[in-house]
């Protein structure tokens, strides 16, 4: 069995960047996989997986799913955090964690409030508040 297999992947619009060109890929079940390293690293193939940017050419299957029609049920499945992430200046946090929840589908807030208990984190603060290291652990809470 095959968590993700990626084949004949194309991706050309990257601004002055090649973006990337016939991947093959294949992670069998029970594999860990990451990516590693500076940028080229694979950070654009991982976006493309959970939908968040389109191929120009080629297909991709994450857990069995295809990752352009079936990009929710992969982000229900599959943990994302990206190298930056911010607050909304306008929400709490328990806000924009509820809102990232539904967004993908699934939302505990009792989970999420554990996380931040863990981490002393206060949900009801005013995001503007927060400063960067917060931010850092709040998107450890994410859904």
């Amino acid at each position: 069995m095959v968590d993700l297999r990626v084949q004949k992947l194309v991706v050309t619009a990257l601004g002055r960047n090649r973006g990337i060109v016939d991947l093959d890929l294949e992670v069998p079940a029970g594999t860990i996989f990451g990516y590693l390293g500076p940028n080229g690293a694979g950070k654009t193939t991982i976006r493309l997986l959970l939908d968040f940017i389109r191929p120009s050419g080629g297909v991709a299957r994450v857990l069995g799913c295809d990752s352009r029609s079936q990009s929710v049920e992969i982000r229900r499945r599959v943990g994302y955090l990206p190298g930056e992430f911010s607050l909304s200046e306008h929400m709490t946090p328990r806000d924009l964690m509820s809102f990232f929840g539904k967004l993908r589908g699934a939302f505990d807030a009792g989970y999420v409030s554990l996380l931040a208990e863990r981490l002393g984190l206060d949900s009801t603060r005013p995001s503007a508040s927060c400063r960067r290291g917060t931010s850092r652990r709040w998107a450890w809470c994410r859904p």
